[in-house]
């Protein structure tokens, strides 16, 4: 491969699954499984979750590569997939107990979006699951928790939020004098340069995640993985920045890529070392400000989204959680 063939390390299928990551979805909910003891990966409060429903997602998050065979990055995936499945059952469990579960025609609409938004029909979105082996059950599995959190954190927080004009007027003063920049969204993996952590150390494990990148293994899962910045948690993705959101270094190494594109090398910057991929870009246009309401709904689901980390937390703590994995 020639250096802009192997920039293009994400297929259409990985891509596909990063873009699930940020768009609003409504899923319907399966219902807990039964399982016998030596199959438990986890309880949760009163659901199961089975080994089997850890390797199922396994098979989603590589949907279309080949999964490492390295027993540590194994077991680290392993963690990371059960962590997220026992905080998708308790955002279930409080769907249920606020009878804020989605219905078919939500499902539907779902499936339609994101489908939409890799340029593909709903058809071809199913037959690259059956292609790859994956049951289309297990991909409305991940996204059901993501719907069903979005309506329970609604009801109980939305309407207690307020946004005031001048907030409004702040933020859109700042899309008018943004007007005509690119804005960027990136999802990054960054490895820390400190007293614990050499540059010697760093780079080398992030030519080595670089070149996992090239063979195929899907950015999100090496971010969970590797990354030292708080974006881990989610895959790497940072969001939507502008050019002076983020160091000269990074902009200068992203302007020069397409979207669904990697940056050529690791990028050193005051922190560390950062790995960037490009998930899509935009220019901002002074029509955006127009729109009051929708920049005041905005500005509330951002508010909303800081309520709904606070009470996943406190669901945590308040839950019956036994891990057996």
């Amino acid at each position: 491969f020639n250096d802009r063939q192997q920039t293009k390390s994400i297929s259409m299928k990985t891509r596909i699954f990063l873009l699930l990551l940020v768009i609003p979805l409504f899923i319907s909910v399966t219902p807990p499984v039964q399982a016998s003891g030596s199959s438990i990966a986890a309880i949760v409060n009163d659901e199961v979750i089975t080994k089997r429903d850890v390797e199922n997602r396994i098979k989603l998050t590589f949907i279309g590569r080949e999964i490492p065979k390295d027993k540590n990055f194994r077991k680290n995936l392993e963690t990371k997939i059960l962590d997220a499945l026992i905080d998708e059952a308790l955002q279930n469990q409080a769907a249920k107990q606020l009878n804020s579960l989605a219905n078919e025609q939500e499902v539907e609409s779902a499936l339609k979006r994101v489908a939409a938004a890799n340029n593909i029909s709903v058809d071809k979105l199913e037959s690259i699951l059956k292609q790859s082996n994956v049951s289309k059950n297990i991909l409305v599995n991940k996204l059901t928790s993501e719907v069903n959190w979005a309506k329970v954190t609604s009801k109980k927080f939305y309407g207690k939020i307020s946004v005031s004009d001048t907030e409004v007027n702040q933020a859109a003063t700042a899309i008018s004098n943004n007007a005509g920049e690119t804005e960027y969204h990136i999802a990054e993996i960054l490895l820390s340069v400190d007293k614990n952590n050499s540059d010697k150390k760093a780079k080398a494990l992030a030519q080595k995640i670089m070149s996992q990148l090239k063979q195929g293994i899907p950015f999100q899962a090496l971010a969970n993985k590797y990354s030292q910045s708080i974006t881990a948690a989610r895959g790497g993705d940072l969001g939507w920045v502008l050019p002076d959101q983020v160091e000269p270094s990074v902009y200068s190494a992203i302007e020069k890529i397409k979207k669904g594109e990697l940056v050529r090398n690791p990028i050193r910057t005051k922190d560390g070392y950062m790995i960037v991929y490009l998930i899509d870009k935009r220019v901002l246009e002074t029509k955006q400000t127009k729109n009051t309401m929708q920049l005041k709904n905005s500005l509330v689901q951002r508010k909303l989204n800081l309520k709904a980390r606070q009470y996943l937390k406190e669901l945590r703590e308040s839950a019956h959680i036994e891990k057996k994995l």
